[in-house]
């Protein structure tokens, strides 16, 4: 026996709504700062006491953004930190930022971009 076509539109139908919800709870899921974007372009480990970040933040215009660069070692601990603002007036933002480790970092990025 085989579906008619009445059937066939109503699956299809709820089949694209759940995927549409899926796309929209997976899009919100790893931002908690909706409108915030922030990216490690690449990192360079120059020595045993200091890493260089290169990266980019896009945000609304109007805001004003912190972000923390840090560098971590093998087991994610943190070796040195800094909080860069991106100001208001600008949309996106890319730039470099040198940190001094007290030890030979493993990786370096920007996180926990949010807005003050």
């Amino acid at each position: 026996r085989t579906l008619g076509p009445l059937a066939k539109v109503v699956i299809a139908v709820l089949a694209v709504a759940a995927a549409g919800g899926f796309g929209v709870v997976y899009m919100f899921a790893g931002n908690s700062n909706p409108g915030i974007v922030s990216q490690t372009v690449s990192f360079d480990i120059q020595s045993d006491t200091s890493v260089q970040v290169r990266y980019a933040v896009a945000k609304d215009e109007d805001d004003v953004v912190e972000c923390t660069v840090d560098a971590f070692d093998t087991d994610f601990n943190i070796l040195a930190a800094r909080t860069i603002t991106v100001p208001a007036g600008v949309a996106q933002i890319s730039g470099t930022q040198s940190l001094r480790t007290s030890e030979r970092a493993n990786g370096a990025r920007i996180k926990d971009c949010h807005a003050v």
